[in-house]
């Protein structure tokens, strides 16, 4: 796999036959957020999110690391990677990476993959259970890998990003 920067190439390769399955359930813990939008200050130390944008502040604990966000209800299996030090709104759920897991590699993995919303249930509005999703199997790198691979992706949705601003 090659990445350009800086004028400067790099080669890395990846050992695809040395991934194993995981359970999700394995590789993550899934956290509940009690809060609801009457919960939202104007003013607070961390920032609160809703499925789609920062929408207020609090001063409750928030998320001590980065996480997965995943909306339960309406828009169910949609993922967001959020900073630490913020909170969601209870209509979503957080996926903590359990040591020693990437969170990043995991975030790129989930949303390539884009299983998630099959595992929608309801017809009116619908939802998405962790105790479902969390059985299902992804095959996972090493930890050295997982940081190679999410240390690309990354830099390439900056690059993106840099490329459409402009």
């Amino acid at each position: 796999m090659f990445v350009a920067r800086k004028k400067q190439l790099f080669l890395f390769s990846i050992n695809v036959s040395a991934w194993e399955q995981k359970k999700l359930r394995n590789v993550v813990s899934y956290h509940s957020s009690m809060m609801i939008a009457s919960d939202v200050k104007k003013y607070g130390k961390f920032d609160v999110y809703d499925p789609n944008k920062i929408v207020g502040k609090t001063d409750a604990e928030p998320f001590r690391s980065d996480y997965i966000s995943i909306v339960k209800d309406g828009d169910a299996g949609r993922i967001r990677l959020l900073p630490k030090n913020t909170m969601i709104l209870s209509t979503m759920g957080a996926l903590i990476a359990k040591d020693p897991f990437k969170i990043d590699f995991l975030y790129y993995m989930l949303n390539a993959i884009n299983d998630l919303s099959r595992e929608r249930n309801g017809s009116i509005i619908p939802h998405i259970y962790f105790k479902d999703y969390g059985q299902n199997i992804y095959n996972l790198p090493s930890i050295p890998e997982q940081s190679k691979i999410s240390s690309l992706f990354t830099y390439l949705d900056s690059l993106i990003t840099l490329h459409q601003r402009g």
